[in-house]
């Protein structure tokens, strides 16, 4: 309902769809889910800011330098071409920029010599995230930093309850009405019996990402 209420409040409805089944071709051809390519948050904001090159195009969530090289062209052309017709112009100077890696400080160690050195602190649940803007899946995240896939929920998780990530760019429609339901009773603490509700079908990961989704939502008045 919520990507329902999204697509119907966009004000370029005809390019949203075509958009939409480029994604679903691109999709279809390499067998992907759809949030490999463009989840429905980023279909949103082309549709909304209308980017006319690939470096605007880069400013819009969800598209990294690998998804850009990968499937970007398809997406502006439709972009650009829809444009002209309707004498439009690039409103991605109203888009808020992406949140861009920030110095995460450094820490001071004891070297052999009993002085001090400067340690680059590095924020875990952002090297992954950076990973995932990029195009990567989880499980080829998972892979690339040698962690677990639970890791990796466990930092996508994070994201997603901050609002940087959409719940669908992780999870299909599906999965999400099998979960939701088991939900309803859930006030905190363990999340194994409503692992035992679902059964094989859903992971732990896949329920934790599902809660950060509520949270997410309480937290802003859905």
């Amino acid at each position: 309902a919520a990507a329902s209420q999204q697509q119907m409040e966009t004000p370029h409805p005809s390019l949203h769809q075509q958009l939409r089944k480029v994604r679903d071709s691109i999709c279809s051809k390499a067998d992907m889910p759809i949030y490999i390519v463009a989840g429905s948050n980023t279909i949103n904001e082309m549709a909304r800011y209308l980017p006319q090159s690939l470096a605007e195009l880069r400013k819009i969530s969800g598209f990294g330098d690998a998804k850009i090289e990968k499937y970007g062209q398809p997406f502006l052309d439709i972009i650009i071409e829809y444009s002209r017709q309707k004498s439009l112009g690039s409103l991605i100077h109203e888009k808020i920029p992406k949140r861009e890696r920030k110095d995460r400080g450094d820490r001071k160690e004891r070297n052999d010599s009993g002085g001090e050195k400067k340690v680059k602190v590095v924020d875990t649940k952002y090297e992954s995230f950076k990973l995932f803007k990029e195009g990567l899946p989880v499980a080829d995240i998972a892979k690339e930093r040698n962690l677990t896939v639970s890791t990796i929920e466990g930092h996508m998780a994070y994201y997603v309850e901050m609002g940087e990530i959409n719940i669908e760019e992780l999870l299909t429609r599906e999965k999400l009405l099998l979960i939701e339901p088991a939900l309803n009773d859930f006030t905190g603490g363990s999340i194994k019996p409503v692992k035992e509700k679902l059964g094989d079908a859903i992971s732990f990961g896949e329920i934790r990402l599902t809660i950060a989704w509520h949270q997410f939502q309480k937290g802003n008045g859905y």
